[in-house]
Protein backbone atom coordinates (compact mmCIF):
# COMPACT_ATOMS: atom_id res chain seq x y z
CA UNK A 1 0.00 0.00 0.00
CA UNK A 2 1.25 3.78 -0.97
CA UNK A 3 2.43 5.20 2.74
CA UNK A 4 2.73 8.88 3.39
CA UNK A 5 3.87 10.67 6.16
CA UNK A 6 2.15 13.93 7.87
CA UNK A 7 4.27 15.82 10.02
CA UNK A 8 1.39 18.17 11.76
CA UNK A 9 0.87 16.92 15.25
CA UNK A 10 -1.10 14.02 16.26
CA UNK A 11 -4.34 15.52 17.15
CA UNK A 12 -4.10 18.07 14.18
CA UNK A 13 -3.42 14.81 12.06
CA UNK A 14 -6.55 12.02 12.88
CA UNK A 15 -8.97 13.70 10.64
CA UNK A 16 -6.25 14.03 7.52
CA UNK A 17 -4.86 10.70 8.39
CA UNK A 18 -9.03 9.33 7.76
CA UNK A 19 -8.88 11.26 4.74
CA UNK A 20 -5.97 9.66 3.06
CA UNK A 21 -7.23 6.31 4.35
CA UNK A 22 -9.98 6.50 2.19
CA UNK A 23 -8.43 7.78 -0.93
CA UNK A 24 -6.28 4.10 -0.26
CA UNK A 25 -3.16 5.61 1.73
CA UNK A 26 -1.38 4.00 4.40
CA UNK A 27 -0.08 6.87 6.65
CA UNK A 28 2.34 7.57 9.20
CA UNK A 29 2.17 9.98 11.70
CA UNK A 30 4.87 11.95 13.14
CA UNK A 31 4.83 15.19 14.66
CA UNK A 32 8.32 17.19 14.43
CA UNK A 33 7.76 19.37 17.47
CA UNK A 34 5.40 18.95 20.93
CA UNK A 35 3.32 22.13 22.22
CA UNK A 36 4.06 23.54 25.43
CA UNK A 37 1.46 26.14 26.93
CA UNK A 38 2.22 29.03 29.03
CA UNK A 39 0.68 30.44 31.99
CA UNK A 40 0.06 34.00 31.93
CA UNK A 41 -2.25 36.76 33.22
CA UNK A 42 -3.47 39.07 30.72
CA UNK A 43 -6.50 41.44 31.11
CA UNK A 44 -8.05 41.16 27.68
CA UNK A 45 -10.51 44.01 28.57
CA UNK A 46 -7.78 46.58 27.32
CA UNK A 47 -7.87 45.10 23.99
CA UNK A 48 -9.98 45.94 20.95
CA UNK A 49 -8.49 42.91 18.82
CA UNK A 50 -6.51 39.96 19.64
CA UNK A 51 -4.02 39.19 16.68
CA UNK A 52 -3.41 35.11 16.21
CA UNK A 53 -1.19 33.66 13.53
CA UNK A 54 -1.45 29.84 14.41
CA UNK A 55 -3.82 27.78 15.97
CA UNK A 56 -1.94 27.17 19.24
CA UNK A 57 -1.83 30.43 20.06
CA UNK A 58 -6.17 30.39 19.72
CA UNK A 59 -5.31 27.37 21.97
CA UNK A 60 -3.21 28.40 24.24
CA UNK A 61 -5.22 31.66 24.38
CA UNK A 62 -8.38 29.45 25.31
CA UNK A 63 -6.50 27.85 28.32
CA UNK A 64 -6.04 30.77 30.48
CA UNK A 65 -9.53 32.90 29.96
CA UNK A 66 -13.08 32.09 29.96
CA UNK A 67 -13.99 35.07 28.14
CA UNK A 68 -15.49 33.92 24.66
CA UNK A 69 -16.76 37.05 23.33
CA UNK A 70 -12.98 38.65 22.74
CA UNK A 71 -12.43 40.38 19.13
CA UNK A 72 -9.91 37.94 17.81
CA UNK A 73 -8.33 38.02 13.91
CA UNK A 74 -6.69 35.28 12.62
CA UNK A 75 -3.80 34.96 9.82
CA UNK A 76 -5.93 32.19 8.36
CA UNK A 77 -9.62 29.86 7.85
CA UNK A 78 -8.19 27.35 9.37
CA UNK A 79 -6.88 29.12 12.81
CA UNK A 80 -10.50 30.78 12.67
CA UNK A 81 -11.97 27.71 12.54
CA UNK A 82 -10.23 26.20 15.88
CA UNK A 83 -11.45 29.46 17.81
CA UNK A 84 -14.84 28.99 16.61
CA UNK A 85 -15.03 25.45 17.51
CA UNK A 86 -13.71 26.33 21.19
CA UNK A 87 -16.65 28.36 21.70
CA UNK A 88 -14.98 32.02 20.63
CA UNK A 89 -17.85 33.85 19.12
CA UNK A 90 -16.45 36.94 17.42
CA UNK A 91 -13.40 35.91 14.89
CA UNK A 92 -12.57 37.26 11.66
CA UNK A 93 -9.94 35.62 9.21
CA UNK A 94 -7.94 37.65 7.06
CA UNK A 95 -7.56 34.18 4.79
CA UNK A 96 -3.77 35.46 3.69
CA UNK A 97 -0.19 35.64 5.10
CA UNK A 98 1.25 37.84 7.34
CA UNK A 99 1.65 40.59 5.12
CA UNK A 100 -2.13 40.70 5.59
CA UNK A 101 -1.69 40.63 9.12
CA UNK A 102 0.91 43.43 8.78
CA UNK A 103 -1.72 45.66 6.51
CA UNK A 104 -4.30 45.05 8.94
CA UNK A 105 -2.80 46.55 11.85
CA UNK A 106 -1.59 49.57 9.66
CA UNK A 107 -4.84 50.08 8.89
CA UNK A 108 -6.52 49.95 12.63
CA UNK A 109 -3.18 52.14 13.89
CA UNK A 110 -5.63 53.88 16.66
CA UNK A 111 -6.98 50.58 18.60
CA UNK A 112 -5.57 48.50 21.39
CA UNK A 113 -4.02 44.90 19.79
CA UNK A 114 -2.84 42.26 21.54
CA UNK A 115 -0.58 39.93 19.71
CA UNK A 116 -0.77 35.98 20.99
CA UNK A 117 2.38 33.76 19.81
CA UNK A 118 5.01 31.34 20.31
CA UNK A 119 7.82 31.88 21.73
CA UNK A 120 9.72 31.19 17.85
CA UNK A 121 8.02 32.90 15.23
CA UNK A 122 8.72 33.42 11.41
CA UNK A 123 8.09 37.09 11.32
CA UNK A 124 8.38 39.38 14.21
CA UNK A 125 5.63 42.00 14.39
CA UNK A 126 6.68 43.03 17.34
CA UNK A 127 9.43 44.45 15.95
CA UNK A 128 7.65 45.64 13.10
CA UNK A 129 5.68 47.54 15.29
CA UNK A 130 7.77 48.65 18.18
CA UNK A 131 6.24 51.82 17.74
CA UNK A 132 2.66 51.60 18.51
CA UNK A 133 2.71 51.93 21.70
CA UNK A 134 -0.83 50.52 21.37
CA UNK A 135 0.46 47.02 19.58
CA UNK A 136 1.39 44.46 22.78
CA UNK A 137 2.39 40.76 22.40
CA UNK A 138 2.74 37.68 24.97
CA UNK A 139 4.22 34.38 24.23
CA UNK A 140 1.83 31.66 24.91
CA UNK A 141 3.28 28.76 23.95
CA UNK A 142 6.70 27.36 23.21
CA UNK A 143 7.66 24.69 20.33
CA UNK A 144 10.10 21.64 21.22
CA UNK A 145 11.99 20.24 18.04
CA UNK A 146 11.72 16.11 17.95
CA UNK A 147 15.33 15.21 18.63
CA UNK A 148 14.97 11.51 16.38
CA UNK A 149 12.32 10.26 13.92
CA UNK A 150 10.72 7.35 15.63
CA UNK A 151 11.78 4.01 14.98
CA UNK A 152 8.28 2.90 12.77
CA UNK A 153 8.95 6.44 10.91
CA UNK A 154 12.59 5.46 10.39
CA UNK A 155 12.19 2.51 8.84
CA UNK A 156 9.73 2.98 6.85
CA UNK A 157 11.96 6.24 5.60
CA UNK A 158 15.15 3.74 5.47
CA UNK A 159 13.16 1.19 3.69
CA UNK A 160 11.54 3.21 1.30
CA UNK A 161 7.82 3.00 2.27
CA UNK A 162 7.05 6.45 2.48
CA UNK A 163 5.81 7.87 -1.06
CA UNK A 164 5.06 11.58 0.25
CA UNK A 165 5.29 14.20 2.51
CA UNK A 166 3.09 16.98 4.30
CA UNK A 167 4.93 19.89 5.26
CA UNK A 168 2.84 22.45 6.66
CA UNK A 169 4.93 24.81 8.20
CA UNK A 170 8.70 26.28 7.95
CA UNK A 171 10.08 25.00 10.86
CA UNK A 172 8.55 21.41 10.34
CA UNK A 173 10.38 21.58 7.27
CA UNK A 174 13.48 22.45 8.58
CA UNK A 175 13.47 19.57 11.78
CA UNK A 176 12.52 17.66 9.12
CA UNK A 177 15.41 18.16 7.01
CA UNK A 178 18.06 17.92 10.08
CA UNK A 179 16.65 14.71 11.50
CA UNK A 180 17.06 12.86 7.73
CA UNK A 181 20.73 14.48 8.05
CA UNK A 182 21.02 13.15 11.37
CA UNK A 183 19.91 9.86 10.64
CA UNK A 184 22.20 9.91 7.85
CA UNK A 185 19.46 8.67 5.36
CA UNK A 186 19.88 11.70 2.75
CA UNK A 187 19.85 8.57 0.29
CA UNK A 188 16.62 7.59 0.56
CA UNK A 189 14.01 10.52 -0.22
CA UNK A 190 15.05 11.09 -3.62
CA UNK A 191 11.50 8.92 -4.63
CA UNK A 192 9.53 11.15 -1.98
CA UNK A 193 7.38 13.77 -2.74
CA UNK A 194 6.84 16.86 -0.46
CA UNK A 195 3.77 18.32 -0.31
CA UNK A 196 4.05 22.25 0.77
CA UNK A 197 1.53 23.85 1.79
CA UNK A 198 3.90 27.73 0.65
CA UNK A 199 6.19 28.49 -1.21
CA UNK A 200 8.23 29.51 1.67
CA UNK A 201 8.25 26.12 2.92
CA UNK A 202 9.25 24.60 -0.53
CA UNK A 203 12.03 26.85 -0.35
CA UNK A 204 13.48 25.30 2.94
CA UNK A 205 12.56 22.03 1.22
CA UNK A 206 14.32 22.34 -1.75
CA UNK A 207 17.72 21.84 0.36
CA UNK A 208 17.03 18.14 0.24
CA UNK A 209 16.82 16.40 -2.82
CA UNK A 210 12.99 15.19 -3.23
CA UNK A 211 11.87 13.38 -6.21
CA UNK A 212 9.25 16.51 -6.61
CA UNK A 213 8.02 19.13 -4.34
CA UNK A 214 4.56 20.62 -5.23
CA UNK A 215 3.28 23.69 -3.43
CA UNK A 216 -0.23 24.25 -2.60
CA UNK A 217 -2.28 26.75 -4.30
CA UNK A 218 -4.16 28.15 -0.62
CA UNK A 219 -2.47 28.05 2.50
CA UNK A 220 -5.29 25.62 3.64
CA UNK A 221 -5.32 22.26 4.63
CA UNK A 222 -8.34 21.28 1.75
CA UNK A 223 -6.21 23.40 -0.86
CA UNK A 224 -3.27 20.86 0.31
CA UNK A 225 -4.63 17.95 0.56
CA UNK A 226 -6.09 18.29 -3.43
CA UNK A 227 -2.68 17.71 -4.72
CA UNK A 228 -2.62 14.10 -3.17
CA UNK A 229 -3.81 11.95 -5.79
Amino acid sequence: MKSLLVTRPKKDSIKIKEYLNKLGFNVYIEPMFSIKYLAAKINLKDFNWIISTSQHSIIALSKITKNRNINIITVGNNTMNIAQELGFTSVKSLNGNINDVISYIRNHNQANILYIRGKEVTHNLKKSFHYYKNFQEVILYNTIDRKYFSNRCYNALFQNKILGILLYSSRTAKILIELIKKHNIQDKIGGITIYAMSNKIADIAKTARWKIIKVSDQPTNKSLLSLIQ
